[in-house]
């Protein structure tokens, strides 16, 4: 079977209503051979499990199980991890795709630079729910937020964040960021994961011309933990805004690049030949001739092939201008782990 352009992933929990519309909805509107379908649920305890499981053997669905509530970062990663797109489309189930959706997707996503693609959501009497969120008063907001579909918003534009809701995103790029990071619990992971895409000098679209109906909020413990998330993400990113909301990214410290928490750097779904043999410490991230010639070092090791766990000393503020690509590597290996818990040598 060829790889499949698209990986749609939806991650469910419970209300089998609505994931039998959503299914439904995207059957009738993905192109025949474009996308494989993969539906993760979190432990339902309705009759979603069998559902899904009829799907399954019906050739619709790749269906993955979870015994319990994993909340919607780690479900998608783990529905990421055993998909095959070149592409990465994750959607809720409480969303109804219309016409054309992916196709839309797919051409904001051509576009050069582009990172992560998001979709305009509409609430059924057709008023906007999502047409891109920007910083202001101090935390991420939809700014079309309830305006008439027929809008300002039917504009293709940048944003510095867009929804997880409906949100596109090269796989390649995903796995390197470490995907979602789960140290949210349903909520901020989305904006979290589009701000480390602009670090990366990336841009983050908005397609209007691919539409999606989204009834908003319907899953079970939605917003329990919304105070404890916008902490977190606060914490990291509320100094990479400027005057006006404006986002820096030469102001992201190199820990934000990469997922603090994910189960995409479990070895099992790391591609790693072997343990590690060598974990380096060292102030890589400051400025001074010292920590030029360590950082220089273990990325020396890294393109020769030897497996290197980076360990950072400090975080320190005065940090040297590093090329993204080059910081996110660094980011890479100060998050690897060591699969064969072998005690490696250390710098």
């Amino acid at each position: 079977m060829s790889t499949p352009e698209v990986s749609v992933i939806i991650p469910v929990f419970n209300r089998v209503e609505l994931t039998r519309q959503c299914l439904e909805a995207v059957y009738r509107t993905v192109p025949p051979g474009l996308c494989e379908i993969v539906v993760v649920d979190n432990g339902s305890t309705d009759g979603t499990s069998d559902f899904l499981a009829g799907e399954a053997a019906a050739g619709r669905i790749n269906f993955v199980r979870s015994e319990r509530n994993l909340g919607f970062a780690r479900a998608c990663n783990l529905g990421a991890a055993r998909s095959q797109g070149r592409y990465l489309l994750f959607l809720n189930n409480d969303t109804i795709p219309t016409p054309g959706w992916v196709e839309a997707l797919l051409r904001a996503a051509a576009l050069p630079g582009a990172g992560i693609v998001g979709a305009k959501l509409v609430y059924p009497d057709d008023t906007i729910q999502h047409a891109g969120i920007i910083f202001r008063q101090g935390r991420p907001d939809h700014v079309h937020r309830f305006a008439p579909g027929t809008s300002t918003a039917l504009a293709l534009r940048d944003f510095d964040m867009v929804t997880g809701a409906c949100l596109l995103i090269p796989r390649d790029l995903f796995f390197a960021v470490g995907g979602f990071d789960e140290t949210f619990v349903n909520s901020y992971e989305d904006v979290d994961l589009c701000l480390k895409v602009r670090a990366l000098g990336r841009r983050v679209v908005y397609a209007p011309e691919a539409v999606v109906y989204h009834l908003e909020g319907q899953s079970e413990g939605r917003f329990k933990r919304d105070r404890e998330n916008l902490g977190e993400f606060l914490a990291r990113w509320r100094a990479c805004f400027g005057r006006g909301g404006r986002f820096v990214p030469e102001s992201v410290p190199p820990e934000n690049l990469v997922s603090k928490r994910s189960l995409l750097f479990n070895p099992e779904f790391q591609k790693v030949e072997g343990a590690l043999r060598v974990v380096w410490q060292a102030p890589l991230f400051d400025l001074s001739g010292y920590t030029d010639e360590a950082r220089q070092f273990v990325l020396g090791l890294h393109e020769a092939g030897i497996p290197v766990k980076a360990v950072p000393l400090s975080w320190s503020r005065n940090r040297v201008k590093l090329p993204p690509d080059e910081a996110l590597t660094l980011a890479q290996l100060a998050t690897r782990t060591d699969p064969a818990g072998d005690g490696p040598a250390v710098g």
